[in-house]
């Protein structure tokens, strides 16, 4: 913007932390009250907001281009339905990131991970279809239900899969992927090798179908065990774990909703 340097490496992952929060928020980062008290957005207001001055809309100490009321509810509201570990790479971003200091800008593993992450902990709305982010904190849960910010209904918060590093929220049409089983593979979701579904005559029975061609161990809260051949589906019950083969799991419930009320 200022013209001081050539594109390169260090360029492109700040363009590319911008193309993501347009994705996302639909809105510029360094777009917010300073950008709104500005009449005419000329060439000289553009190099003084995105070049000599630049600041983030969700700067964490800095308010001074923050949101603005009546204006940017919407983003507000997107920003906050964001995973905590995605809202901390766009604050590094677009703080440190602004320089070109070394390990200032977030790189592209960085941000598959976060993005894995938030795919994992998605829970829908089931009135209006609003995507939530909620982060697994043990020891730290939230009451099972809250009421959707966007139509008012209840959403209720599945049962949560901790296999330690990866928390997965067990909802119908939730997916286990490689990546969740073998911690060799990562970023692997090319085959699917287990799958939560609604049982057929019980829609509010919901279970775990194997889809790996290796059989699973299931240990149950009461003591007694089972063996889940490749095929088949174990009941999802809390305090259940699980043998994966290279993983184990819990079934637990454990969130932190980090967007919702």
């Amino acid at each position: 913007m200022r013209r001081e340097a050539l594109p390169s490496t260090q360029t492109d992952l700040y363009s590319m932390a911008v193309m993501l929060f347009y994705i996302l928020m639909a809105w510029h980062p360094l777009d917010g009250k300073a950008e709104a008290a500005i009449a005419i957005l000329d060439g000289d207001a553009e190099y003084q907001l995105y070049g000599l001055n630049p600041r983030f809309l969700f700067h964490p100490q800095d308010d001074s281009n923050g949101p603005l009321a009546g204006m940017h509810e919407p983003i507000v509201m997107r920003w906050r339905r964001l995973s905590a570990s995605v809202r901390a790479l766009f604050e590094r971003a677009f703080t440190a990131g602004l320089s070109a200091a070394p390990g200032a800008r977030v790189l592209e593993t960085e941000w598959r991970d976060a993005f894995a992450r938030l795919r994992d902990s998605l829970v829908v709305c089931p009135g209006c279809g609003l995507e939530y982010a909620c982060d697994a904190d043990d020891g730290d849960p939230t009451a099972e239900r809250f009421a959707c910010i966007s139509c008012g209904g209840e959403v209720g918060l599945p049962l949560l899969l901790n296999l330690g590093r990866d928390r997965l929220a067990l909802h119908a049409g939730t997916q286990l992927f490689a990546h969740h089983l073998d911690p060799a593979r990562r970023f692997d979701d090319s085959v699917a090798l287990g799958q939560v579904e609604p049982h057929p005559a019980d829609p509010a029975i919901a279970g775990l179908r194997n889809l790996d061609d290796r059989p699973w161990t299931a240990s149950f809260a009461d003591g007694q065990t089972a063996t889940v051949p490749p095929g088949k589906a174990m009941r999802l019950v809390a305090g259940t774990k699980v043998q994966f083969g290279r993983r184990n799991g819990v079934i637990d419930f454990a969130w932190k909703l980090q967007a919702g009320r």
